[in-house]
């Protein structure tokens, strides 16, 4: 962790003593001969050391030059420069249009041989976010996972991924769904699918689908204000488009893995107005406990439509369906010690535990361009599944291990869930006097959300005698299983939002934002009082920003949000509960380094949660809401290209949540699940010339601290998981036609748990153990034949 933080202070002094006081500005846009947008390129001024690349929509911009006449020189590896003369003024920033010599599909394959595999950085924020804006301009910690660091860490799963973030750890969940605990604040809907959210997904997506991951931190209130205030995830799928993919991939490894997956997208023709992208695969594999399996298959589809260049409509389809085992949880310690039972012990039977998800999603986005600077877009989303369809076998955590047996429970669940969403959003740009320009954002969102969900579970009968296990349990005896309960959710939300995104002389940013939102929410179980089954809420969160510009390599920002949630528990005399309401006070640092090669994020964070409910003094069984959970905290990321060859991916996290406010005997208490401190390390090498040209080498290491490990209605003083650390190892080899990679994790082969309680009533620990030491094999064959240019 101080590797890190002195890295990051180095890096700092750095960028700080290379600022430079200059007068003048350019920015410009550079397409292709057939009018695409033309991202990666390479600008340089000629006859000095300063220059940019165009991001992925083929905007630059250099600042602080000084006032006179520049030639611009625009290369692409295989072809002369194209040089262009620009007159800067002082206090004035010069526009440039740039046409390229090359089409499109040149341009793709120019960058393909040129740049193979070595993408961390995104400089701009997906399509789905709304927020048509660089993402050093957004005062907001947003960190971006990139497809080139999710096969380089030979990630599978959604899961897999989040190691690549900081403040980030997994609350719940293993072979089909999650919930994921951003920066001490849990959350059980705050996955999102290309801007389309509240559904809790039956599964994890496969990294196949997955063009790159966004990890939004704190409150959002351009997207959501009646979510955890910790953040969500937006992943997004691969999009079609106009140059040709197509590729297999293999992947074998431990534990019978063995995967195949397939990416296909292009145009029809030269001239077609219609783009596709498909992928599908299929997923099999077992764990280290036994019984465990997983089997699982995707398809998806994407179908664009450019009528003009005004006007695009997109129409996606992604299936998901899997039958898998359950998540081995609550493994008991022994005496008080963990890890005390075999690596491969399991909870449930050989013949329970078939669960069966299921995930549809379908999205439909119309966008239509007024002009440059104008554009309205219609998205509609329709998501829906189930999960369980099956017998389970839980442990009971409440019941102590008497006799080296271990107390099981049988459970029947149903779970069917869906999430209706409409958006019409307004993005656009005005001036109110040369030097300060108006980024404006105006939605109107509705969404329709529900679950229904019978289940059943039975008394903890299901003894399993340790020392020598007996899993062929008799099916028969599962089916006298009442499914006697029936919970049901349905929630209507609409909101409209408004933002106003001021730049004033291209340094000072202001970001003045609201959202009005109301819900209704009609929530039916047994542990919802009847009197709070029927609620309506009416909320204005407001949003304020501040971000200032030193170069467009340094930012430092400061944002003020709201957020509220609704609240249930039964209350003395049958009031409706008011809503947990709070804000999140963030401030931070942004910054690029070898031409936005490499990026940092530094940002510390206070976040507080208010009408959190705690126990009623004077009436048992009962709550108030005098409760206040307060979030304090550090993250820092920094990823990218420190050479040509040399890769990073490094981050560290320090959290602090706990009880501040409410019961007396509970103040103080941390958020469970929540570590002290926590930081990821990935380093890779390639090889560029020589006879080993295309081969990479990279080394990983995790490490996660003190996470807190008690509930919050249990007695006594904070206790803490184990601390541990993983190491992991990769080698990997790539050129035009194909690569081939191996992936270890956990090369020390230790033991720890990835999540777990303790249970001061039975003095044990019941926990979740991570995997042994284990390897992915993969191999890859492009089949798309790039055609040799000449220069």
């Amino acid at each position: 962790m101080k590797l890190l933080l002195n890295f990051w202070l180095l890096i700092f002094s750095i960028i700080a003593s290379g600022q430079k006081n200059e007068t003048g500005n350019i920015k410009g846009i550079v397409s292709t001969s057939d009018s695409q947008q033309a991202g990666f390129i390479s600008m340089k001024i000629k006859n000095s050391s300063i220059g940019t690349t165009t991001d992925e929509k083929g905007n630059f911009e250099i600042r602080k030059l000084k006032a006179g006449i520049y030639i611009l020189q625009f290369s692409l590896s295989g072809y002369r420069p194209q040089e262009i003369t620009v007159d800067i003024k002082p206090n004035e920033t010069t526009s440039v249009n740039v046409p390229l010599q090359l089409t499109y599909a040149e341009l793709q394959r120019v960058i393909i041989e040129s740049h193979p595999a070595n993408k961390y950085v995104e400089t701009n924020p997906s399509s789905s976010l709304r927020l048509d804006i660089p993402l050093n301009e957004i005062p907001q910690n947003i960190t971006v996972t990139t497809r080139q660091l999710l096969t380089d860490q030979g990630a599978i799963k959604m899961s897999d991924a989040i190691r690549t973030v900081s403040g980030i750890q997994k609350n719940y969940g293993g072979l089909n769904d999650i919930t994921l605990n951003f920066r001490g604040g849990e959350g059980s809907f705050n996955i999102f699918r290309n801007g389309l959210g509240g559904y809790w997904w039956n599964q994890q997506e496969d990294i196949a689908m997955i063009e790159k991951i966004e990890f939004i931190k704190g409150p959002a209130g351009f997207m959501v204000n009646n979510f955890p205030p910790g953040g969500f995830v937006n992943m997004v799928t691969k999009q079609p488009q106009r140059e040709s993919v197509a590729s297999v991939n293999i992947e074998y490894g431990s534990f019978d893995l063995f995967r195949l997956t397939t990416d296909w997208g292009g145009t029809f023709s030269k001239k077609s107005k219609f783009t596709y992208r498909f992928n599908a695969g299929l997923h099999n594999q077992k764990r280290a406990f036994q019984f465990s399996y997983a089997k699982r298959y995707f398809i998806c589809g994407a179908l664009k439509y450019e009528p003009n260049k005004k006007n695009t409509i997109t129409a996606e389809y992604n299936y998901m369906w899997g039958k898998t085992s359950g998540n081995n949880v609550d493994i008991p310690s022994l005496n008080g010690k963990l890890f005390s039972l075999p690596r491969n012990f399991a909870v449930a039977d050989s013949k329970t535990d078939n669960l069966i998800a299921t995930d549809n999603y379908f999205r439909l986005l119309a966008t239509h361009h007024f002009n440059n600077n104008w554009s309205l877009n219609l998205l509609l989303g329709d998501i829906y599944g189930k999960w369980g369809q099956g017998y389970t076998l839980s442990a009971d955590g409440d019941i102590p291990v008497t006799n080296d047996t271990l107390y099981r429970y049988a459970e029947f669940d149903n779970w069917q869930s869906f999430s209706k969403v409409a958006q019409v959003y307004l993005s656009g740009i005005f001036h109110t006097g040369q030097k300060v320009e108006h980024k404006i954002l105006t939605a109107i969102d509705y969404s329709s959300r529900g679950v229904y969900h019978p289940w059943g579970s039975s008394e903890s009968k299901f003894g399993l005698y340790i020392p020598a296990p007996d899993y062929y349990l008799n099916l028969d005896s599962l089916k006298n299983i009442q499914i006697d309960n029936l919970d049901t959710f349905h929630s209507k939300n609409p909101s409209l939002y408004l933002e106003d995104h001021i730049k004033i002389k291209g340094k000072l940013i202001i970001t003045l934002a609201a959202r009005f939102s109301h819900e209704h929410i009609k929530y039916v179980a047994q542990s919802i009082p009847e009197y709070q089954q029927n609620i309506n809420y009416d909320h204005i969160t407001p949003r304020v920003g501040l971000s200032w510009l030193f170069s467009n390599a340094l930012t430092a920002y400061a944002v003020y949000d709201q957020f509220f949630l609704p609240s249930y528990a039964k209350t003395f005399d049958s009031t409706i509960l008011k809503p947990v309401t709070g804000y999140n006070t963030e401030a931070g640092l942004k910054s690029y380094l070898f031409e936005k090669k490499l990026t940092m994020n530094l940002s510390v964070y206070h976040i507080v949660s208010n009408n959190c409910t705690a126990s009623d003094p004077d009436h048992p069984n009962c709550y108030i809401q005098t409760g206040q959970i307060t979030h304090n905290g550090i993250d820092f990321d920094v990823t990218g290209n420190i050479t040509h060859s040399f890769m990073i991916n490094a981050n560290y996290a320090f959290a602090n949540a706990w009880i501040s406010k409410g019961d007396s005997d509970k103040i103080g208490r941390k958020k469970i699940g929540t570590p002290d401190h926590s930081a990821n390390l990935w380093l890779k090498y390639r090889l560029l010339n020589g006879g080993l040209k295309g081969f990479s080498f990279a080394l990983g290491y995790q490490y996660m601290g003190h996470r807190a490990a008690l509930n919050y209605d249990e007695p006594g003083e904070n206790v803490y998981l184990p601390v541990y650390n993983l190491f992991d190892a990769a080698i990997n080899y790539h050129n035009e036609k194909f690569n081939i990679g191996l992936n270890v994790y956990n090369i020390t082969n230790i033991q720890y748990a990835t999540m777990g309680v303790f249970k001061p009533s039975t003095n044990e620990w019941r926990y979740t153990p991570g995997e042994p030491i284990n390897f992915r094999l993969s191999f890859g064959v492009n089949l798309v034949q790039n055609k040799k240019r000449s220069p």
